[in-house]
């Protein structure tokens, strides 16, 4: 198999066969570890290092374009009802403390529940477009992307709201609207309705020209949503991520998935008895690169890199 793609920044050619393998959790892993196996920590070491955008980094690994998350997921969840600008405008949970107020996204909210009808006309006043298609995604149609940075859901947690809030020329207007629909939702919750502490807004953007855009698998084995939007989008064979041990390894983007109840050490020796038959495909020149990625950065290793033992050119670090 064949890589489609002419467009990456990271020197992968059409005649080259690649494996991305994300690791959503790997900077957090790699924190948390005593110590790197070692073909995880091969690749680290010599691959070559990218840095990826902390909200589109999905599209980057897979069309090597930053695409916007809301108007892919959008396409996904309202395809009769998807062009022109989205913004994500996610269920959230607050948690206040004597220090300061957290955030905890993957919250959800019902979309029969009386408070969707209160939020659209919160922003309809704003002239603004809500909806909640499904329980854990919401969406805004805006006229314009807004000019301020807006955190996605997992740069959240561990972090205050303080911090997190929208920053930009026009970040009053979004700082307002959280506080208004935190305020709403609030007194529902005080009237005892399940429903979560407010909303997050992020993702915003517009999807470009489908014929602009080449992805660079063939393959997709993942759960994300914006991967199986992605893929849905680019017509790309979708498979499930449920049994990491079975994939193939090449010409394939695989979202590798950590398990919760096990250490970060128990993880990390998981992850690099899956890369072993993909790295002795690389060494054999069966496999043109391997490129191992978290939500922060990508590291890509070639058949060269990999033969590059000699040369230790940089430390392991999360």
């Amino acid at each position: 198999m064949v890589l489609a793609s002419t467009r990456s920044s990271r020197s992968i050619t059409v005649a080259d066969v690649v494996l991305i393998v994300l690791v959503s959790e790997l900077e957090a892993l790699l924190a948390e570890s005593s110590r790197v196996p070692g073909r995880v920590a091969r690749l680290l070491e010599r691959g070559t290092e990218t840095p990826l955008q902390a909200d589109a980094f999905q599209s980057q690994l897979l069309t090597s374009q930053a695409i916007p998350a809301a108007p892919l997921t959008r396409r996904l969840d309202c395809p009769g009802n998807a062009e022109g600008i989205w913004l994500r405008a996610d269920p959230v949970d607050f948690q206040p403390d004597l220090n300061a107020v957290w955030v905890h996204p993957e919250a959800q909210l019902s979309p029969q529940s009386p408070v969707v009808g209160e939020l659209k006309s919160l922003f309809s006043e704003s002239g603004l477009h809500f909806d909640l298609p499904v329980p854990d995604r919401g969406y805004l149609r805006i006229e314009a992307i807004p000019e301020c940075h807006l955190e996605p859901p997992w740069a959240l947690p561990g972090v205050s709201l303080d911090e997190l809030m929208p920053v930009g020329d026009n970040a009053r207007q979004w700082r307002r609207l959280l506080s208004e629909c935190q305020i709403l939702i609030h007194q529902h919750r005080a009237h005892g309705h399940d429903v979560p502490g407010g909303l997050w807004f992020w993702g915003a953007g517009q999807l470009p020209e489908r014929h602009a855009v080449e992805p660079r698998v063939r393959q997709v084995f993942a759960s994300d949503p914006v991967l199986v939007a992605l893929s849905d989008w680019l017509n790309l064979s979708l498979g499930s991520n449920e049994s990491p041990e079975s994939f193939p390894c090449e010409d394939v983007l695989i979202e590798w998935p950590a398990q919760y109840d096990r250490s970060a050490q128990d993880n990390l020796e998981r992850l690099d008895a899956f890369l072993k038959p993909a790295w002795q495909q690389l060494r054999m020149g069966r496999l043109d690169s391997i490129e191992l990625a978290g939500r922060e950065r990508a590291w890509l290793t070639g058949t060269r890199d990999a033969w590059r033992f000699w040369a230790r050119r940089k430390p392991v670090t999360s």
